[in-house]
């Protein structure tokens, strides 16, 4: 009887440290993406390989890329995350990528020539483009 109790003593004490070590791992993963965004972090929107505005994702903002009627994109960034909101291309590919907020992650419009980079600085953006 008394290994019985041992045993399940030990199981006890191997599903609490599993639930700690999830609950930890959770912990983690949410204060990197949504805590520890760095101030210095960009989307920088480049217009046929021009750099057309930089916009830091520590403040929520959104631009008119294009006249707003006719070939346009729209770019909204929120909550440490950028997006191409809308778009009047035929695909939708860049407006169907979602959020992203990660260094080098990157959003493409070709049919309109605008490419959205998420940088820590313009050398980042510059490395990053030439992929």
């Amino acid at each position: 009887m008394e290994n019985t109790e041992k045993k399940r003593g030990t199981k006890v004490r191997t599903l609490i440290l599993l639930a700690v070590l999830l609950i930890g791992s959770a912990a983690a993963l949410y204060l990197q993406k949504h805590t520890l965004q760095e101030d210095g972090t960009y989307a920088i929107v480049q217009v046929n390989g021009e750099v057309a505005a930089k916009m830091p994702l520590s403040k929520d903002n959104s631009m008119v890329v294009g006249d707003g009627k006719k070939d346009y994109n729209i770019v909204e960034v929120k909550d440490g995350k950028v997006r191409m909101n809308d778009a009047d291309c035929p695909d939708k590919i860049c407006v169907n990528t979602g959020w992203v907020s990660d260094s080098g992650s990157v959003i493409a419009c070709l049919p309109h020539g605008v490419i959205v980079i998420v940088a820590n600085d313009d050398e980042d953006a510059v490395d990053t483009a030439a992929y």
